[in-house]
């Protein structure tokens, strides 16, 4: 008997698959039947299918969060090799306003980008392309674009409670903002979200929270708080533009290059000593000579006075020598006609320095004479020497 071979049913290729919203359970797998085929979709399968089949929804989406949002992308154009303060201040030169970047960072491709808060003030950056130019006679090249903020934002309960924790810290007698063991505040510690300073979105907060008041602070305690990178702390140097005096102790700075950053800051004081990159140096002299190539103004360091010969600094560690020591050039004489001229400008100068050095007033007075207000150079002419003595 010739076996009978069963014709293959082909509404099986030709059948959908069904998400049934019927279905009890979150991700219990569901039916359909379509000529007598049976097929089970899970849910989360089908959510995973139907996301693939939506990606260009989703980028729209995203676009209009951004745009939403005010915050705005800047691209300087093959700006590697210039500083990121010398391009903030080519821009603020020409748009005559301060320009407020946030995450400042140099791509692979040789471009500069940053952010800015509020899309006004991108849109008068881009404004300044082709025609902003930095100290060097260069024109900076510039992009914007909507975008969205450079880390995941506080949600706004989180940034109310930041705002009261900022006030209550600032002392405006001082000028000082103690954000000292940051996570140790007593509202910190109760507040449902946990809020350390080394957290991108926290310092990103507390940069936009100080936006307006920033310039009266003089004073920043930062101490341990286990800050390693400094790229979201230095977010806060263009917002606090005032502040002289920075403790940075307790910390876990590893790099010398992570301080650069905020060169932004004129410090004159400085406590930063205790930090992992201290270990670095050989000597407390080599210290004190690298934190003020960071710094130049400083002149108090982890508590005490910086020598002022330490202030002069040319990147030779050689011995200095003194004066007695060193070769000097053979000093050439003055050259005089004859002995009465030399005889009257040894009488005005000996009469101009005595009335110049004098403390008393009188004297100095007599310096009037030598001068006239709309005077512009002096020059002194003897003619009773004809043309044939020279």
């Amino acid at each position: 008997m010739a076996s009978r071979m069963r014709r293959p049913n082909t509404n099986v290729y030709r059948s959908r698959l069904v998400y049934g919203a019927h279905s009890s359970s979150t991700n219990q797998p569901t039916t359909s039947r379509s000529s007598g085929v049976r097929r089970t979709v899970n849910k989360s399968v089908f959510e995973r299918i139907s996301g693939r089949l939506s990606v260009s929804k989703r980028q729209k989406s995203t676009a209009a969060t951004a745009r939403a949002s005010g915050w705005t992308r800047i691209t300087v154009r093959n700006g590697k090799d210039l500083s990121g303060s010398e391009i903030i201040a080519a821009l603020e030169d020409f748009l005559k306003s301060p320009v407020h970047p946030f995450c400042i960072s140099n791509l692979d491709n040789s471009d500069v980008t940053f952010y800015v808060r509020k899309s006004e003030e991108g849109s008068a950056i881009l404004s300044a392309s082709r025609r902003a130019t930095t100290s060097s006679g260069r024109k900076l090249i510039i992009e914007t674009q909507s975008a969205s903020p450079p880390c995941i934002e506080l949600v706004d309960s989180d940034k109310e409670v930041l705002k009261q924790v900022l006030d209550s810290l600032f002392c405006a007698g001082t000028h000082h903002l103690n954000l000292g063991c940051f996570s140790q505040n007593t509202v910190i510690r109760n507040h449902r979200e946990y809020m350390p300073v080394n957290r991108n979105s926290v310092m990103l907060a507390i940069a936009t929270l100080l936006s307006e008041q920033g310039g009266l602070i003089h004073s920043i305690d930062l101490s341990n708080n286990r800050l390693r990178h400094l790229d979201y702390l230095a977010n806060l140097v263009s917002f606090t533009r005032n502040v002289i005096a920075l403790d940075l102790n307790e910390n876990q700075v590893d790099s010398v290059d992570e301080l650069r950053k905020l060169s932004g800051w004129k410090l004159s004081q400085l406590n930063v000593k205790q930090n992992p990159f201290y270990k670095d140096f050989k000597s407390e002299s080599e210290y004190h000579r690298a934190m003020l190539s960071v710094f130049p103004q400083l002149t108090l360091l982890d508590g005490v006075p910086v020598v002022k010969e330490e202030t002069v600094n040319f990147g030779l560690d050689v011995p200095t020598a003194s004066a007695a020591q060193i070769n000097w050039p053979p000093a050439l004489g003055s050259f005089l006609v004859n002995d009465e001229l030399k005889d009257l400008l040894i009488r005005f100068f000996m009469e101009y320095y005595s009335c110049f050095d004098s403390t008393e007033t009188s004297q100095r007075e007599k310096l009037l004479h030598a001068y006239t207000k709309t005077s512009l150079f002096s020059l002194t002419a003897d003619v009773s020497y004809s043309t044939k003595d020279w």
